[in-house]
């Protein structure tokens, strides 16, 4: 039978649309039995490749912390530094009634210092950097302090810092009773230089150990100007429990406090000035918001030619808190001996202080009255008189 030509042509169309139709069913076929491969339970306990990267535990970040607590506001990356920054502003008025002169009163930024303190790299290396911005010599402090020992028995601090030698040098003088230290305190212990000392605590914290070298010539001062050096060396112990530098007994203890201290300083400034030696011994008490404490010092002095100049002082001073924590009133006594050999030459300070204590010594108004003598000769003096008020922050 002869075929019709537009049957075969039918025919010929109708095959090629199904042949493409059937590679299609079968790759579906393919894919969909792969799909449920993949959904089938995986042999977790025999599989050895790595997790994909967004499974994988994530390392924790340590974060900054910031806290501000007793007038400090103190960063803290953990494991690695921590820093504390505060300042502290005394504003005073003074109203002087001199003898000889006219009275006079006056206002004045006393100190208004900032401080950097902490740590870096190890709690063992610490370092302190304090300016006083009302100061002519604005840099005060400069130094960083490594704990050799690891537990505070052993250190080396070197830089800029009070060197160690008077009682209440060593006493910040945000921590005093009075206004500001006294006129022996002044004369005989002179504050900061530039050196090393090595120190530290021993008998669980009790003693209390300096030996410092310093160049002797001051605050600030970039270069020792002779071939000598300032030696100070400083023991203090205290064997009813840890002793701190503050005056006053905020805590109002009840169990005493009691320090003994004995230091001793040379500096040899010749040619052109003298050798100064000083010996000096101090003793504190506190118990039940009474505290005491008591400085004495001995001092010669000898120039080029070996001419001795002695002299000496002696403060102290008594406080009580009638309010605990809140409200003291504090005497003193001092007296400087600028020539032990020659008569009627005595300068004596007599004081009385009233202290209210905001928030402990970060925030405190105080007013103390002094009167200042001073021996010209055989039966005269000049007296002097102020009256003084501070108000003191830190923030």
């Amino acid at each position: 039978m002869k075929k019709n030509p537009l049957y075969l042509l039918f025919f010929s169309l109708a095959a090629m649309s199904v042949a493409p139709s059937r590679t299609l069913t079968a790759t579906m076929t393919q894919a969909g039995q792969r799909h449920r491969e993949d959904r089938l339970p995986v042999d977790t306990a025999n599989d050895t490749s790595p997790p994909p990267p967004s499974s994988r535990p994530k390392a924790k970040k340590s974060v900054p912390k910031i806290v501000w607590k007793s007038g400090k506001t103190t960063v803290e990356q953990p494991g690695k530094a921590r820093i504390s920054f505060s300042n502290r502003i005394q504003i005073r008025f003074t109203y002087a009634l001199p003898e000889e002169t006219e009275k006079l009163g006056s206002f004045r930024i006393r100190r208004a210092k900032s401080k950097l303190s902490g740590w870096i790299y190890h709690k063992s290396l610490t370092f302190k950097l304090q300016v006083d911005w009302a100061s002519g010599e604005l840099l005060e402090d400069a130094l960083i302090d490594y704990d050799l020992s690891g537990n505070g028995v052993f250190q080396i601090r070197a830089g800029q810092f009070k060197v160690p030698f008077g009682h209440q040098e060593l006493t910040s003088s945000g921590d005093l009773e009075f206004v500001d230290r006294s006129i022996t305190s002044k004369e005989f212990a002179k504050g900061r230089d530039i050196g090393i000392d090595l120190h530290g605590r021993v008998m669980e914290g009790k003693l209390l150990y300096d030996l410092g070298f310093f160049n002797g010539a001051g605050v600030n001062i970039k270069e020792n100007d002779n071939g000598n050096f300032q030696v100070d060396a400083r023991l203090l112990f205290a064997p009813l429990g840890r002793f701190e530098f503050s005056e006053g007994d905020l805590k109002s203890r009840t169990s005493p406090l009691l320090a003994v201290g004995a230091q001793f300083e040379t500096n040899d400034r010749r040619p052109g000035e003298s050798r100064r030696t000083i010996y000096g011994g101090d003793v504190l008490f506190k118990y039940r918001g009474i505290a005491s404490f008591a400085e004495a010092f001995f001092r010669t002095e000898e120039d080029d030619l070996g001419v001795e100049l002695d002299s000496s002082g002696f403060h102290g001073q008594i406080g009580y808190f009638l309010l605990p924590g809140k409200f003291e009133i504090a005497l003193r006594l001092a007296a400087i001996d600028p020539d032990t050999n020659a008569p009627n030459d005595r300068k004596t300070e007599l004081g009385a202080a009233l202290g209210w204590f905001f928030d402990r010594h970060r925030l405190k108004l105080q007013a103390d009255f002094r009167q200042l003598k001073e021996e010209t000769g055989l039966d005269s003096s000049v007296t002097d008189h102020e009256v003084r008020t501070q108000v003191q922050f830190v923030f």
